[in-house]
């Protein structure tokens, strides 16, 4: 687990972008890796007190820890579920159990009661999405190879909020659709004028003036209109961003989901089911527990940073008021009504629309001329509710707003906030667990928790997300805007995935940005038939889970298949090591180097020369060596036999390979797997073929547990496979070796 830092970092300035940094890790100072992507690394990087490990070697709840037979993984482009295969490992450590204890009492409660008698896969498992967990994580991988590593999100969205959203860019759309119907109709009738009177000399300065310089008057209101739908758009955004819901869901909510319909009741559901059985947290509420945890566990004192973090918040703290270039101030807590009116509008003079409201400026009408100007009067309307009760219906109302009203308004608000401030504090003295949590948890906006990690981190991008998409019909535009807020925040969003390619098709073109779209699949088999069919296009990056490499796809329509299936079964005598031992990569997954490949770093040791290399190591730091030797002794001792890659044979000896997808449609292909659902020999054989064909899979293993460490306790049972596939067995589809990339016919 010990690696020089110096030996990551490779000359080159790392100039690029988000979309870029898929091809490896990422981390926190950009450096180039070996194969072309981006680096961020820690600065603070080197062995020293560590506070990720109670010991001089990582020990899990169990004792039961398994180093990977065949060394740690290469190439981890994200960090699967945030980091839940940490649990076993984090649930020995009492310092950040203290941590757990104070930041998620509720969740400390649960596991408390399950640590000492649960099974590995279920400790695993409700740590998905913790924030807590994934701050351990993170800390590790910072002390141990000063690799600051890329989170992955499951995420919901509140529909709600969606529609809010899309009211304000619907309303926006239309605005722009009559200006530019209003100017084709100006541009024809001076055409029209023009033939008239014979002013052909002329044709050119009028289409310039009424297509390429309108009036200064009506260019001014337009803007002054559209600066008010951007802050109002963003205004929803964020609250859309920060109300962004954390959390896998379970299976029954993920079928409701994909459905389309309950998407109301289903999110209340996922909102409501409880943190270690598939329910989340709000994003906001997640990345302040997770940089608490980041700065208890890193041991940073508060007066490091405290200065730097009051300066920026003091410039960009609550901005109840947004000022743009046209000095037109507009509260955040106003609500957009369309009301129909004249569309002409003669402006006021410059100087005095800076200090008045949109509602002013936009409301003086001629009404003679319905054809040029703002198509619609928009007005602030103040809500008396909460922002969670805004109208998002887009009524039509002619009441307006005066200083009286908009005065009344802050103070039934206020009121309201003093007394939901004494319920709260009544909720805290009550024995609830879920108001203990609701009342201690940390309370900062995403750009301040991502500013304290700087701090924190001492890295200039301290926070990687790849977004999973559990939300289904939602338009790509409002995905966009989330990414771009999450991105002005100070997150790196690398990529945004999902099962369902149409989904994240296309999101960059809206995006301020390019960001990486990703594909995942269930099984090779999924991906083989999405390219005969036309959903996987050239150049897309797709991720499957590797255990389907693994996995013999029985034909239920066999009856002799299924009879060897029950005997197998339901023999006397089952050992799990007879099934750990008869794991074969399929014939699909047969892999070729090319002649011309040699890549920088084929430096895949085994265990004989990881030790020689270790003993022979500087002996500058006694802790570190120490800890290498019972590492590397650890490994010899547990480690499973060394395990050659064996492929099945198909009849007939012909059979397509991924690879050959691959090039032919020139993919980028990642694995994962089910960190709760593998043992130790699946993970150790998959790893050893991903290393060894980085130039099939350059997106490398997502793995969400400590690299390198796994644990003994989940072992194949009678009627439980840990091939790493899990449930994903009965929705992918099995690989067809009549198929091959040049068939042109859809399956």
């Amino acid at each position: 687990k010990l690696r020089s830092v110096d030996s990551d970092l490779t000359s080159g300035d790392g100039d690029g972008d988000d979309a870029k940094s898929m091809s490896g890790s990422s981390y926190g100072v950009k450096s180039v890796d070996d194969y072309g992507g981006l680096n961020y690394h820690y600065l603070g990087a080197g062995i020293r007190d560590s506070r990720t490990l109670p010991n001089f070697a990582m020990e899990s709840v169990s004792h039961d820890q398994m180093p990977f037979a065949h060394g740690d993984i290469k190439n981890i482009p994200y960090v699967h579920g945030g980091f839940f295969g940490a649990a076993p490992f984090m649930l020995t450590n009492p310092h950040w159990i203290s941590i757990l204890r104070i930041l998620m009492p509720d969740v400390y409660v649960e596991i408390s009661r399950r640590a000492a008698y649960a099974p590995a896969p279920k400790l695993i498992h409700w740590a998905e999405n913790n924030p807590v967990v994934a701050a351990y994580g993170t800390a590790h991988e910072l002390e141990f190879s000063g690799r600051v590593p890329t989170l992955e999100w499951d995420v919901f969205l509140d529909p709600y909020l969606v529609k809010r959203v899309e009211i304000v860019l619907n309303e926006k759309e239309g605005f722009l659709q009559r200006q530019r119907d209003s100017r084709k109709k100006a541009h024809k009738e001076s055409h029209r004028k023009d033939d008239d009177h014979g002013l052909d000399v002329m044709e050119g300065e009028n289409d310039d003036e009424v297509i390429g310089n309108p009036t200064p008057m009506a260019s001014s209101n337009e803007r002054l209109v559209l600066s008010y739908y951007n802050a109002e758009i963003r205004r929803r955004t964020e609250l859309l961003a920060e109300r962004m819901l954390i959390a896998h869901g379970n299976v029954a909510q993920l079928v409701l989901e994909q459905t389309g319909y309950l998407k109301k009741y289903n999110f209340s559901r996922v909102k409501r089911t409880r943190k270690t059985l598939g329910g989340g947290i709000f994003a906001r509420q997640w990345l302040a527990v997770y940089a608490d945890a980041m700065k208890f566990g890193m041991g940073v004192d508060d007066d490091d940073y405290d200065d730097d973090c009051e300066s920026d918040t003091d410039s960009t703290g609550a901005q109840d008021d947004v000022n743009f270039e046209d000095g037109a101030g507009i509260d955040h807590n106003a609500q957009i009504v369309a009301i129909g009116g004249h569309h002409g509008a003669t402006s006021p003079d410059a100087k005095s629309a800076t200090n008045s409201s949109l509602e002013e400026s936009v409301s003086k009408t001629p009404g003679d001329d319905r054809s040029i100007g703002p198509p619609r009067k928009i007005v602030m309307m103040r809500s008396n509710e909460d922002d969670d009760d805004i109208s998002i219906d887009g009524s039509i109302t002619s009441e307006l707003t005066s200083p009286q009203t908009a005065f009344l308004a802050r103070t039934r608000k206020a009121q309201k906030a003093r007394s939901a401030k004494k319920k709260g504090q009544q909720r805290v003295d009550s024995t609830s667990l879920n108001a203990l949590a609701k009342s201690i948890c940390p309370d900062y906006s995403i750009k301040d928790s991502i500013d304290s990690l700087k701090h924190i981190i001492q890295c200039p991008a301290p926070f990687g997300l790849v977004l999973d998409m559990k939300s289904r019909h939602v338009s790509r535009k409002v995905w966009a805007l989330v990414i771009d807020f999450l991105r002005d925040a100070g997150a790196r969003v690398e990529g945004i995935a999902s099962f369902f390619v149409e989904e994240v098709r296309d999101i960059s073109k809206y995006c301020n940005s390019p960001v990486n779209e990703i594909v995942f699949a269930h099984s090779a088999g999924d991906i083989q038939l999405g390219c005969h069919d036309g959903r996987i296009r050239r150049g897309d990056k797709v991720f499957f889970n590797a255990g389907s490499l693994l996995w013999d796809y029985p034909n239920i329509f066999d009856v002799n298949d299924m009879r060897n299936i029950l005997e197998h079964r339901m023999q006397i005598c089952f050992y799990a090591e007879d099934i750990k031992q008869s794991y074969r990569l399929k014939a699909y997954a047969k892999t070729t180097k090319p002649a011309q490949y040699s890549p920088k770093n084929q430096n895949i040791m085994s265990d004989d020369e990881s030790e020689t290399c270790a003993e022979s190591a500087d002996d500058a730091s006694t802790g570190s060596d120490l800890f290498t030797k019972l590492l590397v002794q650890d490994r010899i001792r547990k480690s499973s036999v060394n395990m050659d890659f064996t492929y099945e044979e198909v009849p007939g000896g012909v059979c397509s390979t991924i690879q050959e997808y691959k090039n032919h449609y020139n993919l980028k292909i990642g694995l994962y797997v089910q960190e709760f659902a593998i043992d130790d020999a699946a993970v150790s054989l998959i790893v050893k073929y991903v290393n060894a064909n980085p130039h099939v899979y350059e997106l490398g293993l997502s793995w969400g547990g400590i690299n390198g460490l796994t644990v003994r306790g989940i072992q194949p049972g009678r009627f439980t496979a840990t091939d790493g596939l899990w449930n994903q067995r009965y929705a992918g589809m099995p690989w067809r070796e009549d198929l091959k990339p040049s068939d042109e016919s859809t399956t």
